[in-house]
């Protein structure tokens, strides 16, 4: 396996930031994890284990690594997967997928949470002065976890799974062992109606917030939609969590990605792996705006704007193709909302 980077001002492939890595890598997350200091985090989805490796952008090489002499190749070499507390070892879930970066309510330092496919195990990470990643809570939740994201107000973990109809807030407590300075506090799973048979797949994937976390979106794969849940505050300060409904849209929706465009408006894009689409949603009404045909497999996006030459572009990661897909999301521009190219 490996990890590339791609210069979105250029749209080159950038082999200081290539990394070698021993199997399929799951989700991954650059993050600062104190002033200045970086690290890139993963999931080593064939091992079961959490991989970290130390960026550096002012370098010749961005991530601290070991040279293969033979192939000039550069591999990743941390690693970790265990924690113990209570006299018990704990292992890193199975097939780890998710991973997230939330902050931390009663510290600095940012936390790491990890989710698998094959288990339902969830894992809660706190990060050492030098960025290594710590086991520090795991509890039992569902089996497939797919995706952690950060509420952007209330700083809430949530997490989206395969096998339930529903999404998962995840609230963060102090530690209840003396060797356990944060764990997982009570969880009330919000439910996601539908009117799926019992015994299909249900396959909740991907999560997206409103600017201002008043909303939530869960890409569904059956029925093919995305959801969308009330996370604003009720009367009392809590979220509302109520689902207000489903948004149709093509067959396997994948990625979510909302963009604030510079006209003001914004907008949730959602990708359609099965139909290889991006499906564009204004969020002011939920109504759908536009179809682009991007190529296969459709999956994650990311977005940019950039204000020196006025262009603002999504960026859809192509799973069959070995590709990235560059869509143009200016509003002001003549190609709005075309694929405009493909990058190998």
């Amino acid at each position: 396996g490996a990890i590339v980077s791609i210069d979105l001002d250029t749209h080159e492939f950038d082999s200081r930031g290539s990394l070698s890595v021993p199997s399929f890598p799951g989700n991954m997350q650059l993050q600062e994890y104190s002033e200045g200091n970086w690290m890139l985090y993963w999931t080593d989805r064939k091992n079961g284990e959490l991989r970290y490796s130390p960026y550096d952008a002012d370098s010749d090489l961005w991530f601290a690594c070991e040279r293969d002499p033979t192939e000039g190749g550069c591999t990743a070499r941390y690693r970790a997967s265990t924690g113990n507390w209570a006299g018990e070892e704990r292992r890193m879930e199975r097939d780890p997928y998710a991973l997230g970066v939330v902050s931390n309510p009663f510290g600095e330092s940012p936390l790491l949470i990890s989710g698998g496919l094959l288990d339902p195990k969830v894992t809660l990470w706190s990060l050492s002065e030098e960025g290594v990643p710590v086991m520090t809570d795991q509890i039992t939740l569902v089996n497939g976890i797919t995706d952690v994201k950060e509420h952007p107000v209330t700083g809430t973990p949530y997490v989206a799974a395969q096998y339930a109809n529903a999404l998962y807030p995840l609230p963060l407590a102090n530690g209840e062992r003396s060797d356990q300075t944060l764990s997982f506090g009570p969880i009330q799973p919000i439910p996601i109606p539908t009117d799926i048979v019992l015994g299909q797949p249900i396959y909740g994937f991907q999560i997206a917030f409103s600017p201002l976390g008043a909303l939530a979106f869960l890409s569904y794969r059956y029925p093919a939609s995305v959801a969308v849940v009330d996370t604003s505050p009720d009367p009392t300060g809590n979220p509302v969590h109520t689902t207000l409904g489903l948004l149709e849209m093509g067959a396997n929706p994948t990625g979510l990605e909302v963009v604030e465009s510079p006209d003001g408006e914004t907008f949730l894009f959602a990708s359609s792996a099965s139909r290889g689409e991006v499906y564009a949603f204004r969020l002011s009404t939920l109504a759908l705006v536009g179809v682009v045909r991007v190529g296969r497999g459709a999956g994650d996006m990311v977005w940019r704007h950039n204000p020196e030459t006025g262009t603002t572009r999504l960026y859809v990661s192509l799973f069959e193709e070995n590709g990235v897909a560059v869509v143009d999301i200016e509003p002001d521009s003549p190609f709005y909302l075309q694929h405009i190219a493909t990058l190998r």
